[in-house]
């Protein structure tokens, strides 16, 4: 999942090698992000530029996006891991 504002972007880390942790939302529906099961890290963000995009996966359906913006909102700065992409 991606967010933008101008040149610098920050995502939040879906995988499908998951263990379950404090923080994670399931994803409802994986194979929209063509996953056969996914996690998405809501404590695991991801800075990096735009120019660093090279493709995508695929999407996240709708349902996935509402639960993980739920779960970003519920935690406190503090919680968050910030990761850079160089």
């Amino acid at each position: 999942m991606i967010v933008g504002d101008g040149p610098s972007y920050v995502g939040v880390k879906i995988t499908s090698k998951a263990k379950y942790e404090k923080d994670d939302v399931w994803l409802v529906e994986p194979s929209a992000a063509n996953l056969t099961d996914g996690v998405a890290r809501c404590a695991q963000l991801v800075s990096f530029d735009h120019r660093d995009i090279v493709g995508y996966y695929g999407h996240l359906d709708n349902a996935d996006i509402n639960l993980i913006v739920g779960e970003l909102s519920k935690l406190d700065e503090s919680d968050f891991i910030h990761l850079r992409v160089h």
